[in-house]
C-alpha cells in the first residue's frame, strides 16, 4: 500500500509553533487535507510550494499580532510592577539601594585593579623592555638588586644577539641643584641616561630634535614643567642650566630639548634627563653597583633562552673584581656565594618587584587580589541580599498567585511577571550605581592617589556587559517566585495548604549567615590593617626621630659647615646639628670581612656617612667602644658598625679590629645597637656608619634637632641662617618623622580602602537584616497583638524577635574567626617585624557586628511592639 505524502518537516515544524495548542489540531489537519489532496490531483512538488506558500503568508500575521500581543504584556507587567514598587516602598529602596551601593563598590574597585595593571603598558614595545636585576647569594641569605654594574647593558648588546638596544639609567645623584642665572632649586627625579633612552621607551617630545638628545656630554633634557619653572615664558632651547650633586659640580649644560613626563602609571619618572657620559660612573667595572640597567629585545628573543645565557656572562667578566682574578673568583664560588643576573618584564616591574633599591615605591600584586576578592565579596553580598529580600517578599504573593490562575493566567505569564519586576529592580540599581560612580571618583581618586583617567575602557563592551549582569541577577533573584510559587495548584494556595512549604526560611538563612560571615572578616581585617600600621609608625626604631629637620643640599654650604652648625646651636630652639645621610634614605652595601681572622665571613653591609656629631643628633646609642672625634683624618679610615654587622663579620670583640678595604684598611673604634634604618618590612641589616670631617668632605644632608614644641619657631631662624651661609639659595627640608611614614603609604592606603568597604558591606548586611527584620514583624503583627494582650512586655517582645537574627549573627562570628584570622596571618608575613593577632580584636569587630544587627532589627520591632494590640488583631 502506498504511503501517503508528508508536508515539508521544517514548515510543518514552523505551522506548530504559529498556532495555539487548542487550535493546532484542526489547523494543521486542514493544511495536511489540502497538501495531500493537491498532491494527488497535482503533484508532490506543487504540494509542498502550496505549503509552503500559504505558511509564510501566515507568518507575517503571526509576527505582528505576536509582537503586538508582546507589547500588551509587557505594558501589563511595568503597571504591575510600579503598582508592586509603590506597595512595597521601603522593600523596593532597600533592595535597590543595596544592589547599587554593591555594584558602585565592585565598579570603583575594579576601576582601581584596571589601573594597578595599567602601568607601563603605554610604550609601544612594553612586552620586549626587561630590567636586568643582580641576584647575590651570600651563604646566609639571598638578596635581589635593581642597581647593577653601568658595564652590563652595553655588554649584553655586544655579546648576544637578541639584544638590540641597552641603557643605563643613574638615580644616585644625591639631592640635585638645577640653577638659572640667580635662580636654583633642589629637583628630585634628575636622571642620568644614554641617547638610546628614547629608541626604548615612548617619550612625549614637545620641543627639539630627539636624534640629538643627550649625544653631548653638556647638554641637559627637561620637561614642560621644569622649563616654565626656570624661564617662565621664555624659549628653553639653548639656555644653560648649572647642576651641582655628586656627580658634578656647579657643571652648565645647555638645554638641547623639551619633553612631557610619563603618566602617573610609569614605575619611574623624571624632571630632567642628562647624559651618563657626562659623570664618571659610565666608566665603572663589573664590582660598582650604580645604575639602573633595561634591554630591548628583538622581535621573537625568548627572554627565557637569554636569561639561561646570563651566567656565562658573569663567569666571564666578575673574575676581574678580584685581585686574585680567576682562582679566587673561582674560591669565592666555592664558599657558598654567587652573582646571578635575571631579567624583570617591564609590565611586572610595578606589582611583582620585591628587589632593593627601587626607583620608586611600587605597587603589591597581593594588594590587587585582596581588592579583587573584596570586590567579589561585596558584589555577592549585595546579590545574596537582593535574592534574599526578593524571595522573602514572594511568600507575600503565593495568594495573588492563585488568584490570577483562577482567572486564566498561564504559568509562563505568570513566571514573566515575577522576572520582569526583578530585572526591572536590577537595571534600577545599575543605573544608580553608574550615578554613584561618576560622583565618587574624584573622591576615589584622591583616595587612592591614582590618576583614573589613564584607565580606558572599552564601553562598547562594558555597557553590554553591566546590562548583561543586570539581567542575569533579575533572572536569579527572581527565579524562586517565578518558578516555584507559579507551580503551585491554585486550590492548594487559596486554601493555605502549602503555607508551611512556603514560609520555609531554612535558605534565607544560610544566605544571612554568609552575608555577616564575610562582613565580620573584612571588619577584623581591616583592623589588624590598621593596628600593624600603628605599631610600624609607633615602634621604637632604635633612634630618635622626632623633631628632625632634614636640610637637603648641604654640599652647597662647602667648607661652612661648622660655621654653619655653630650659629644654628646660638638658637635656643635648635638641641644639635649633624652632617649627614639620615635613615631611610637610600644607601649602597660594600662587601668586607674582618682582616687576621682564619676563613672569616664576607658581609654586605649598608653604609651611610656622618660627622661627629651625627650619633648624638640622631639619637644612636654605642654600645661599646667610642664616637668619632672632632677632628677626623683622612688617612686614620675608622669605621663604627652596628651589632648585625658584629655578628654578620664574625667578631666577639671588635673594637680595634680591622675590616678588608683594599690598600686602606678600617678600623672598627665603636658599635652602636641596632636600629631600623630601613622599614619594617625588612628586618635590621649590617649597617656602618662612615665618619668624615665635613672640611675635607660634605655631605648633602644636615641633620637638625629641634627643642620639642618648638618647630614653628624654629625652621624661620634655620631659614635664615641657610640663606646667609648659601648666598639666598633656596631652603628646602623634610621633617625625618613624616619621611619615614612614607615608608607605610601603601598599608596605609590599603587600611583606609579596606575600612571604607567593609563598612559599605556591613551597610548592605544591615539594610538586609533590616528588610527581614520588617517583613517577619508585618508577617506577625496579629501575634504581637495576641502576646500583648496576654501580658507580654515590650521587652519581651523584642527579645523574642531579635534572638533569632542573633542567632544567625553569632553563627557567622563562629566562621568568620578562623577565616579572618589565616588571612591576617598570612598577610603579617610580609613584615619582618609585626603584630600578634589578639583575640580582643576578633570580640570588637563581632560585638560590634552585633550591636548594629541589635539596632538594625530593633528599629522594626520596637514599631510593632509598641502598637496597639486593638490594631494589630484587625491586621488582615
Amino acid at each position: 500500500m502506498r504511503r501517503p505524502p508528508k508536508p515539508p518537516l521544517l514548515t510543518s515544524w514552523l505551522l506548530r509553533r504559529m498556532t495555539y495548542y487548542e487550535d493546532r489540531h484542526s489547523i494543521q489537519g486542514d493544511f495536511e487535507e489540502t497538501f495531500r489532496r493537491t498532491a494527488e490531483k497535482k503533484s508532490k512538488f506543487r504540494a509542498r510550494w502550496w505549503y509552503r506558500r500559504q505558511v509564510m503568508k501566515s507568518l507575517s500575521e503571526y509576527l505582528r499580532l505576536n509582537f503586538y500581543m508582546v507589547a500588551v504584556m509587557l505594558k501589563n507587567y511595568l503597571v504591575i510592577a510600579v503598582r508592586n514598587l509603590k506597595k512595597s516602598k521601603i522593600y523596593s529602596m532597600i533592595n535597590v539601594i543595596g544592589l547599587a551601593v554593591g555594584i558602585a563598590s565592585c565598579l570603583l574597585i575594579l576601576i582601581h585593579i584596571r589601573y594597578e595593571l595599567s602601568y607601563d603598558r603605554f610604550h609601544e614595545n612594553a612586552d620586549r623592555i626587561y630590567r636586568v636585576v643582580l641576584e647575590r647569594t651570600r651563604p646566609d641569605r639571598v638578596r635581589n638588586w635593581g642597581w647593577s654594574s653601568p658595564q652590563v647593558a652595553k655588554t649584553l648588546v655586544k655579546d648576544y644577539p637578541e639584544v638590540i638596544k641597552g641603557i643605563r639609567i643613574l638615580t644616585e645623584t644625591g639631592p640635585t641643584q638645577l640653577k638659572y642665572k640667580e635662580r636654583g632649586m633642589i629637583e628630585t627625579g634628575v636622571l642620568y641616561t644614554d641617547p638610546e633612552f628614547f629608541e626604548i621607551f615612548d617619550i612625549p617630545i614637545v620641543e627639539g630634535e630627539v636624534s640629538t638628545f643627550l649625544k653631548q656630554p653638556d647638554t641637559i633634557i627637561i620637561t614642560r614643567e621644569v622649563a616654565k619653572k626656570y624661564f617662565g615664558s621664555e624659549d628653553p632651547m639653548g639656555k644653560v642650566l648649572t647642576i651641582r650633586n655628586w656627580w658634578e659640580e656647579d657643571k652648565p649644560h645647555v638645554v638641547t630639548g623639551v619633553i612631557d613626563d610619563l603618566p602617573k602609571n610609569s614605575h619611574f619618572h623624571y624632571r630632567a634627563l642628562v647624559p651618563l657620559h657626562a659623570t664618571e660612573v659610565a666608566e665603572f667595572e663589573w664590582g660598582a653597583w650604580y645604575t639602573f640597567n633595561y634591554i630591548l629585545l628583538r622581535e621573537g628573543a625568548n627572554s627565557q633562552e637569554l636569561e639561561a645565557k646570563l651566567p656565562g656572562m658573569v663567569n666571564k667578566y666578575f673574575p676581574t673584581m678580584f685581585e686574585g682574578g680567576e682562582a679566587e673568583f673561582r674560591e669565592w664560588i666555592a664558599s657558598g656565594q654567587n652573582y646571578r643576573y635575571f631579567l624583570q618584564p617591564l609590565l611586572d616591574i610595578h606589582l611583582r618587584s620585591r628587589i632593593e633599591h627601587e626607583q620608586e615605591p611600587v605597587g603589591n600584586i597581593a594588594y590587587i587580589y585582596l581588592f579583587s576578592l573584596i570586590a567579589g565579596f561585596i558584589l555577592v553580598l549585595a546579590c545574596v541580599n537582593f535574592i534574599n529580600l526578593s524571595t522573602s517578599r514572594s511568600v507575600s504573593r503565593a495568594r495573588e498567585v492563585g488568584v490570577r490562575k483562577v482567572l486564566g493566567s498561564f504559568r509562563r505569564q505568570l513566571v514573566g511577571q515575577f522576572l520582569f519586576e526583578s530585572i526591572l529592580l536590577t537595571l534600577l540599581a545599575l543605573i544608580l550605581a553608574c550615578g554613584m560612580v561618576a560622583a565618587l571618583i574624584p573622591a576615589f581618586r584622591s583616595l587612592t592617589g591614582a590618576d583614573l583617567s589613564l584607565v580606558k575602557f572599552n564601553f562598547a563592551l562594558i555597557i553590554p556587559g553591566l546590562i548583561l549582569f543586570a539581567f542575569a541577577i533579575g533572572v536569579l533573584s527572581g527565579a524562586y517566585p517565578a518558578f516555584y510559587l507559579s507551580s503551585f495548584q491554585p486550590t492548594q494556595v487559596l486554601k493555605g495548604l502549602r503555607k508551611k512549604r512556603i514560609t520555609k526560611t531554612t535558605i534565607r538563612n544560610v544566605l544571612v549567615v554568609f552575608q555577616f560571615t564575610v562582613s565580620i572578616a573584612l571588619i577584623v581585617g581591616t583592623l589588624f590593617v590598621r593596628k600593624q600600621v600603628d605599631f610600624m609608625l609607633q615602634k621604637d626604631l632604635g633612634f630618635d626621630k622626632d623633631h628632625v629637620v632634614v636640610i637637603e643640599n648641604a654640599r652647597a654650604l662647602a667648607k661652612q659647615v661648622h660655621a654653619f652648625k655653630a650659629e644654628l646651636k646660638k638658637d635656643p630652639n635648635v638641641i644639635s646639628a649633624a652632617n649627614g645621610g639620615y635613615p631611610g634614605v637610600a644607601t649602597h652595601t660594600f662587601s668586607t670581612r674582618a682582616l687576621g681572622i682564619p676563613n672569616a665571613p664576607y658581609a654586605d653591609i649598608y653604609n651611610n656617612g656622618g660627622d661627629p656629631d651625627y650619633i648624638e643628633t640622631l639619637g644612636l646609642k654605642i654600645v661599646t667602644g667610642n664616637n668619632y672625634p672632632q677632628k677626623i683624618s683622612h688617612d686614620e679610615r675608622m669605621i663604627i658598625l652596628n651589632e648585625s654587622a658584629v655578628k654578620a663579620l664574625g667578631l666577639t670583640d671588635p673594637i680595634g679590629k680591622q675590616l678588608e678595604g683594599g690598600q686602606h684598611p678600617r678600623t672598627i673604634i665603636g658599635v652602636v645597637k641596632d636600629f631600623h634604618f630601613r622599614s619594617l618590612h625588612n628586618d635590621i641589616a649590617a649597617y656602618a656608619l662612615i665618619g668624615f670631617d665635613p672640611d675635607e668632605w660634605t655631605s648633602s644632608f644636615m641633620i637638625v634637632r629641634i627643642r620639642p614644641g618648638s618647630m614653628a619657631a624654629a625652621l624661620p631662624q634655620i631659614e635664615k641662617v641657610w640663606k646667609n651661609f648659601t648666598g639666598g639659595l633656596s631652603f628646602q627640608y623634610t621633617i625625618l618623622d613624616e619621611t619615614l611614614a612614607k615608608w607605610y603609604d601603601s598599608e596605609e592606603q590599603t587600611g583606609t580602602v579596606s575600612a571604607i568597604f567593609s563598612g559599605l558591606a556591613i551597610m548592605i548586611g544591615c539594610l538586609g537584616l533590616f528588610g527581614l527584620a520588617a517583613f517577619n514583624t508585618e508577617q506577625r503583627t496579629r501575634e504581637v497583638g495576641i502576646r500583648k494582650v496576654l501580658g507580654a512586655s515590650v521587652l519581651n517582645i523584642m527579645v523574642f524577635f531579635i534572638r533569632d537574627f542573633m542567632k544567625l549573627v553569632g553563627m557567622a562570628f563562629l566562621l568568620a574567626v578562623p577565616l579572618a584570622y589565616l588571612v591576617v596571618k598570612f598577610w603579617l608575613r610580609s613584615f619582618a617585624y609585626s603584630i600578634n593577632p589578639d583575640w580582643y580584636t576578633f570580640i570588637i569587630a563581632g560585638g560590634f557586628t552585633i550591636l548594629l544587627a541589635v539596632l538594625t532589627v530593633g528599629m522594626q520591632v520596637m514599631r510593632a511592639a509598641f502598637a496597639n494590640p486593638a490594631d494589630s488583631l484587625r491586621y488582615e
